[in-house]
C-alpha cells in the first residue's frame, strides 16, 4: 500500500512538473556543443496542445520515486502534425526540486516538408527555476526531414503553448 501511495504521489508530482515545465518560465539552453558545428539557419514557430497522462508501470518497470507519463501533442504553425512520447520524472516531497527526461516522435510536416523526427528532453527545477534542454535526436529524421538537427524553446503566453524550433536540414 505504501509503495502504491508513493507511486501515486510521484505521478502527481510529475504531472505538476510537466505543467510547470510548459510554463512561461521555460526555455531551452542554446549553447550545446553538438549543434555548434551545424548552422541553424531556420526558425520554425507555432503552437501546440499537449495531453499528459500517467502510465501504469508493470512489475519489471516500476521504480519507487520515478513516475512515467504518456505525452500526446498536436502541433500547428510551421510544425503541423502530432507527436507521441513518454516522460520519466522525479521530485522531492515539497515539489521544489525535480527533474525529468522525455522522448517524443513528431510525425507531420515542418515548413511543408514531410517526415518524422525525435525530440529528446531533459530538465531540472529547483526553487522555481527551470533548466530545460530539448533537441532533435541526431539521425532521427525521415522522409524530407532526413538529416534534421535543431533545438527547441517552449513558452506559455496568454494560456497557449508556443514553440520555436531552430533547425537545419542536412543533405
Amino acid at each position: 500500500m505504501l509503495l502504491l501511495q508513493k507511486r501515486t504521489f510521484t505521478l502527481l508530482i510529475l504531472t505538476i512538473l510537466a505543467i510547470m515545465i510548459s510554463a512561461d518560465l521555460v526555455s531551452a539552453q542554446k549553447s550545446d556543443h553538438r549543434l555548434r558545428s551545424k548552422t541553424m539557419n531556420t526558425t520554425a514557430k507555432g503552437n501546440f496542445e499537449v495531453k499528459v497522462t500517467p502510465v501504469k508501470d508493470d512489475e519489471t518497470s516500476a521504480v519507487d520515486g520515478i513516475g512515467r507519463l504518456a505525452i500526446n501533442k498536436v502541433w500547428s504553425g510551421a510544425l503541423n502534425g502530432t507527436s507521441k512520447g513518454q516522460m520519466l520524472g522525479s521530485s522531492d516531497a515539497a515539489q521544489t526540486i525535480g527533474g525529468y527526461v522525455a522522448m517524443e516522435v513528431f510525425t507531420g510536416t515542418l515548413d511543408g516538408k514531410k517526415g518524422t523526427f525525435s525530440l529528446q528532453h531533459n530538465g531540472t527545477m529547483e526553487a522555481g527555476k527551470f533548466a530545460i534542454n530539448i533537441e532533435v535526436v541526431p539521425g532521427s529524421g525521415t522522409g524530407e526531414l532526413k538529416g534534421i538537427a535543431g533545438k527547441m524553446t517552449l513558452v506559455i503566453a496568454d494560456g497557449k503553448h508556443h514553440y520555436e524550433l531552430e533547425y537545419a536540414l542536412g543533405k
